[in-house]
Protein backbone atom coordinates (compact mmCIF):
# COMPACT_ATOMS: atom_id res chain seq x y z
CA UNK A 1 0.00 0.00 0.00
CA UNK A 2 1.47 3.29 -1.08
CA UNK A 3 -0.40 6.45 -0.11
CA UNK A 4 0.37 7.98 -3.51
CA UNK A 5 -1.36 5.08 -5.22
CA UNK A 6 -4.46 4.70 -3.06
CA UNK A 7 -7.33 3.54 -5.27
CA UNK A 8 -9.82 6.26 -6.10
CA UNK A 9 -12.63 4.42 -4.31
CA UNK A 10 -10.58 4.42 -1.07
CA UNK A 11 -9.90 8.16 -1.35
CA UNK A 12 -13.54 8.95 -2.07
CA UNK A 13 -14.63 7.01 1.02
CA UNK A 14 -12.33 8.93 3.40
CA UNK A 15 -15.05 11.28 4.71
CA UNK A 16 -18.45 11.13 6.36
CA UNK A 17 -19.59 14.72 6.37
CA UNK A 18 -16.66 16.89 7.42
CA UNK A 19 -14.88 14.21 9.49
CA UNK A 20 -12.67 11.45 8.17
CA UNK A 21 -13.93 7.91 8.51
CA UNK A 22 -10.71 7.05 10.33
CA UNK A 23 -11.17 9.91 12.84
CA UNK A 24 -14.74 8.86 13.60
CA UNK A 25 -13.74 5.21 13.81
CA UNK A 26 -11.09 5.98 16.42
CA UNK A 27 -13.78 7.67 18.53
CA UNK A 28 -16.52 5.09 18.07
CA UNK A 29 -15.13 1.72 17.02
CA UNK A 30 -12.67 -0.83 18.29
CA UNK A 31 -9.00 -1.03 17.36
CA UNK A 32 -9.33 -3.89 14.83
CA UNK A 33 -11.75 -1.76 12.78
CA UNK A 34 -9.33 1.18 12.76
CA UNK A 35 -6.43 -1.08 11.72
CA UNK A 36 -8.58 -2.59 8.99
CA UNK A 37 -9.47 0.85 7.62
CA UNK A 38 -5.78 1.77 7.42
CA UNK A 39 -5.07 -1.51 5.63
CA UNK A 40 -7.84 -0.62 3.16
CA UNK A 41 -6.17 2.70 2.33
CA UNK A 42 -7.56 5.20 4.83
CA UNK A 43 -4.62 7.48 5.51
CA UNK A 44 -3.89 8.58 9.08
CA UNK A 45 -2.58 11.82 7.52
CA UNK A 46 -5.98 12.83 6.13
CA UNK A 47 -7.42 15.80 8.03
CA UNK A 48 -11.01 16.58 8.90
CA UNK A 49 -12.45 19.16 6.52
CA UNK A 50 -13.90 21.31 9.31
CA UNK A 51 -11.22 21.47 12.01
CA UNK A 52 -8.08 20.06 10.33
CA UNK A 53 -7.63 17.37 12.95
CA UNK A 54 -6.34 13.90 12.20
CA UNK A 55 -7.16 10.50 13.68
CA UNK A 56 -4.27 10.86 16.13
CA UNK A 57 -6.12 13.80 17.71
CA UNK A 58 -9.08 11.51 18.37
CA UNK A 59 -6.86 8.77 19.80
CA UNK A 60 -5.13 11.08 22.30
CA UNK A 61 -8.44 12.68 23.29
CA UNK A 62 -9.91 9.31 24.30
CA UNK A 63 -6.64 8.25 25.90
CA UNK A 64 -6.09 5.19 23.73
CA UNK A 65 -2.30 4.95 23.85
CA UNK A 66 -2.29 1.68 21.89
CA UNK A 67 -4.09 3.36 19.00
CA UNK A 68 -1.74 6.34 19.27
CA UNK A 69 1.17 3.91 18.82
CA UNK A 70 -0.59 2.25 15.87
CA UNK A 71 -1.27 5.60 14.21
CA UNK A 72 2.28 6.86 14.76
CA UNK A 73 3.68 3.65 13.28
CA UNK A 74 1.36 3.87 10.26
CA UNK A 75 2.06 7.58 9.73
CA UNK A 76 5.78 6.83 9.65
CA UNK A 77 5.29 3.91 7.31
CA UNK A 78 3.05 5.76 4.87
CA UNK A 79 5.47 8.65 4.41
CA UNK A 80 8.61 6.60 5.08
CA UNK A 81 9.67 8.82 7.97
CA UNK A 82 11.79 8.17 11.03
CA UNK A 83 10.37 11.17 12.88
CA UNK A 84 6.95 12.77 12.73
CA UNK A 85 6.83 16.54 12.51
CA UNK A 86 3.79 17.68 14.47
CA UNK A 87 5.15 21.17 15.15
CA UNK A 88 2.21 22.83 13.40
CA UNK A 89 -0.22 20.56 15.29
CA UNK A 90 1.39 20.87 18.71
CA UNK A 91 -1.27 23.09 20.29
CA UNK A 92 -4.21 21.02 19.04
CA UNK A 93 -2.61 17.67 19.95
CA UNK A 94 -1.67 18.79 23.45
CA UNK A 95 -5.08 20.41 23.87
CA UNK A 96 -6.74 17.16 22.77
CA UNK A 97 -4.99 15.11 25.42
CA UNK A 98 -4.91 17.66 28.25
CA UNK A 99 -8.48 18.93 27.98
CA UNK A 100 -9.85 15.40 28.24
CA UNK A 101 -7.45 14.36 31.00
CA UNK A 102 -10.12 14.63 33.72
CA UNK A 103 -8.71 12.20 36.24
CA UNK A 104 -5.18 12.84 37.47
CA UNK A 105 -4.68 9.11 37.99
CA UNK A 106 -5.71 8.31 34.42
CA UNK A 107 -2.66 6.40 33.18
CA UNK A 108 -3.92 6.05 29.61
CA UNK A 109 -3.95 9.81 28.98
CA UNK A 110 -0.59 10.11 30.70
CA UNK A 111 0.82 7.43 28.36
CA UNK A 112 -0.58 9.34 25.37
CA UNK A 113 1.17 12.47 26.58
CA UNK A 114 4.43 10.54 27.02
CA UNK A 115 4.10 9.20 23.46
CA UNK A 116 3.71 12.75 22.12
CA UNK A 117 6.97 13.68 23.83
CA UNK A 118 8.88 10.68 22.43
CA UNK A 119 12.14 11.27 20.54
CA UNK A 120 10.55 10.39 17.21
CA UNK A 121 7.84 13.07 17.44
CA UNK A 122 8.67 16.73 16.92
CA UNK A 123 6.48 19.22 18.80
CA UNK A 124 6.61 22.95 19.33
CA UNK A 125 5.59 23.38 22.95
CA UNK A 126 5.58 27.17 22.60
CA UNK A 127 2.98 27.11 19.81
CA UNK A 128 -0.01 29.28 20.61
CA UNK A 129 -3.65 28.71 19.85
CA UNK A 130 -4.55 29.55 16.25
CA UNK A 131 -6.93 32.23 17.54
CA UNK A 132 -4.27 33.78 19.81
CA UNK A 133 -5.41 32.38 23.15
Amino acid sequence: FNVGHVPLDARSRQFVGSKTVLYQSVLKLKRPCVLSLMTEGHSPWTRNADDGRMAIHAAVSIGDHTLVQDLVREMKRVKQLEKLDFKSDSFSLLQSVLCTYEHRDDESHQKCLELLFAKDILLNVTQKSPNGL
